[in-house]
């Protein structure tokens, strides 16, 4: 079984890239991969991350360092790790990076993945929209 990270920066109460979580994992194959949400702390519980545990997905709220996210990462055995971004890579990105792990950024905006042009062949963008 293949441990898949997901991790969105500030998940807040509502927003595309948890809904787009939210989709990937409904269409996955859960006896393939088994996925976790990691997200910093917000001081919301929205109706996204409720979501993601009714569907029993673990949802980790973290202090937002890079050193708690490795930990986490390596804690929860993850193999891969897709980023929903802004094109920057924040603190659970850099982890991922930083442990040799696989990253797919899928990109939500016009700029070029960050990740993508720092780290040449080791991470994958998507694009959802360019002009």
């Amino acid at each position: 079984m293949k441990r898949i990270g997901i991790y969105v920066h500030w998940a807040g109460p509502a927003g595309g890239a948890e809904d787009m979580s939210i989709d990937e994992i409904c269409y996955a194959d859960r006896v393939t991969f088994d996925y976790t949400f990691f997200t910093e702390r917000d001081p919301g519980w929205g109706p996204c991350l409720q979501e993601l545990s009714d569907m029993n997905v673990p949802v980790v709220q973290t202090d937002g360092k890079v050193d708690t996210f490795r930990r986490l990462y390596k804690e929860y055995g993850i193999d891969l790790v897709h980023v929903f971004s802004c094109g920057d890579v924040l603190a659970g990105y850099q982890a991922a990076v930083d442990l040799g792990l696989p990253v797919v950024d899928t990109v939500a905006c016009v700029a070029y993945s960050a990740g993508w042009e720092r780290y040449p062949g080791r991470v994958q963008p998507v694009y959802l929209c360019q002009k």
